[in-house]
């Protein structure tokens, strides 16, 4: 007896109903083959795929913006000066990769915006002290190691 006649059909249904069980078990989350993933020790400035950051050593940036952001209250700073920019470039590529992670702080929105000599400008997004990037419509979380060093380089134009 043919088990389509015994069961109406039914049992096409509950095969292909395991056989996607399967493939999610295979792949829980729905990873896509454009996911990012970032390994801890990478130079920031290198594993974000811009080349213009990851030629930073050749050619610095005219300008660096950095906003920090804290329960709304902002502090920005502008470098153009070549000393600030140089030591600051020096110490934005000192920072590494550190753990991903799926904390994520609210009311802590900073940036760093990088302005180079043909117009183009590269901007990062920060959450506290962690690299927030979007690709897909998805938010990657990393902890950065380092950016601490960037931070106070950064903000001696605007210590009092």
């Amino acid at each position: 007896m043919n088990m389509t006649d015994k069961y109406g059909g039914k049992m096409k249904t509950v095969v292909t109903l395991i056989i996607a069980a399967l493939m999610f078990c295979q792949n829980p989350l729905g990873k896509q083959e454009d996911d990012i993933s970032f390994d801890k020790g990478d130079f920031l400035y290198e594993a974000l795929g811009n080349d213009k950051l990851a030629g930073m050593k050749e050619e610095l940036p005219v300008k660096i913006c950095v906003v920090r952001d804290d329960n709304g209250w902002q502090e920005i700073a502008e470098l153009t000066e070549t000393g600030e920019i140089e030591a600051a470039a020096q110490s934005f590529m000192d920072i590494r990769i550190g753990e991903k992670t799926d904390i994520c702080v609210t009311d802590r929105y900073n940036s760093i915006s990088f302005v180079f000599d043909d117009g183009e400008k590269v901007e990062l997004q920060l959450n506290d002290a962690n690299l927030e990037w979007k690709k897909n419509d998805k938010f990657y979380i990393y902890e950065l190691e380092g950016i601490v060093d960037f931070w106070k380089i950064a903000y001696q134009k605007t210590a009092g």
